[in-house]
């Protein structure tokens, strides 16, 4: 079995430092913790799910709302998942571009924010099951327990790039 670390962190300029300067934190904000799961086999993301979807269910406080991104392939399958499974969603384009590679060319697209309101604990357990795979990507997937997440883009003096900055208001 795999070790579980929770940490509740201070919103200090430590905090930003170690989390980088895309991402913002504003407005009323209880508490902010890192969790982390020790990885074993790749077998363990299931358990990651799980433990996720477990201390979710315990906690037995809705609405959450999970956020992601992904591509216009994959949005096309989570809307067909979304629709059959009859988990409400919504989604957007975003203004920023991202690129992938194929073998002969590189592609750019907007990536789609998609937003699903969970009101209970059989929609928190098909959600995860159909979209945890993305934060084991690192793609970005964010699970809270308010309708506070905003995106603009930024330049971010650190690498002189344009990074999508995630602001929760």
């Amino acid at each position: 079995m795999s070790e579980v670390w929770i940490q509740e962190e201070q919103l200090n300029a430590e905090f930003y430092e170690m989390v980088g300067h895309y991402v913002q934190l504003e407005g009323c904000i209880e508490s902010v913790y890192f969790i982390s799961e020790t990885i074993e086999s790749v077998d363990d993301r299931d358990e990651q799910r799980e433990f996720l979807l477990d201390f979710l269910i315990k906690q037995d406080r809705y609405p959450l709302y999970l956020t992601f991104l992904c591509d216009d392939m994959m949005a096309e399958e989570f809307e067909e998942e979304f629709n059959q499974l009859g988990i409400e969603y919504r989604y957007e384009l975003l203004e920023e571009k991202q690129a992938y590679y194929t073998f002969s060319k590189r592609v750019t697209y907007h990536p789609r924010r998609f937003t699903l309101p969970i009101n209970d604990a059989r929609t928190l357990s098909l959600a995860l099951e159909h979209t945890f795979y993305l934060a084991n990507m690192n793609e970005f997937y964010s699970l809270s327990y308010s309708e506070n997440l905003s995106f603009e883009l930024k330049i971010v003096k650190e690498w002189g790039r344009i990074f999508l900055v995630f602001k929760r208001e």
